[in-house]
């Protein structure tokens, strides 16, 4: 959760610096080389994770096999790196899938938002400096709704996470038995709802 959040809250900072801070024109090809090196990022985290998770796994299994101790076993010395592997597996997978996902999609709907909809030109305005035909706000304000949206989606997910944590350990922290699945089916649905609330809230202001 944190990797993954340091990670997107990163992207989303490097992205508004692209946006506020470079000329136009050097602006669409720092986007675009910002996506291509996400995805070969991402790349290398995808391959990095799987191999060491798989090479621990079987180094585990094999112990399992050939000297007939169960994988979890505390004798299997391959239990700490199978768990290692596991855990380096499972978080850097998502984080790359995560990472790679939001950098992305926003390069492309900032590409779109820029082709679909003209710019306001200062020689083109209307009375009172203000454009003479109202279309053309609309560029400028999808851009900013999006980087809020963006923003809005990551207060969700640490709020949502914060919020399943806190119920979770007053529910369970004194129980003999526990459903693991059940808190994860709760911080999907509640950071669901969350989510689709703020979108609604945010975009109406």
């Amino acid at each position: 959760m944190s990797i993954g959040t340091v990670l997107i809250s990163l992207e989303l900072l490097l992205m508004l610096m692209i946006m506020l801070f470079i000329p136009g024109a050097y602006a669409g090809p720092c986007f675009i080389g910002f996506a291509v090196g996400e995805s070969l990022g991402a790349a290398a985290l995808r391959i990095a994770g799987g191999i060491f998770t798989k090479i621990a796994d079987i180094g585990s299994d094999l112990m399992k096999i050939v000297f007939n101790i169960k994988e979890d076993d505390a004798r299997n010395p391959g239990v700490i790196a199978d768990c290692t592997g596991d855990n380096a597996g499972d978080s850097v997978g998502p984080t790359a899938d995560g990472f790679e996902t939001y950098g992305v999609t926003g390069v492309a709907l900032i590409t779109f938002i820029l082709v679909a909809f003209p710019s306001l030109h200062l020689n083109n305005l209307g009375s009172g400096g203000y454009p003479a035909d109202p279309g053309q706000w609309t560029q400028t304000v999808l851009l900013v709704w999006l980087f809020a949206m963006r923003i809005v989606m990551i207060l969700a997910s640490v709020g949502s996470y914060l919020i399943n944590e806190a119920v979770t350990k007053a529910r369970y922290a004194n129980a003999d038995h526990m459903d693991f699945e059940q808190p994860l089916t709760q911080l999907v649905w509640l950071t669901s709802f969350v989510s689709v609330a703020l979108t609604f809230v945010v975009s109406y202001f």
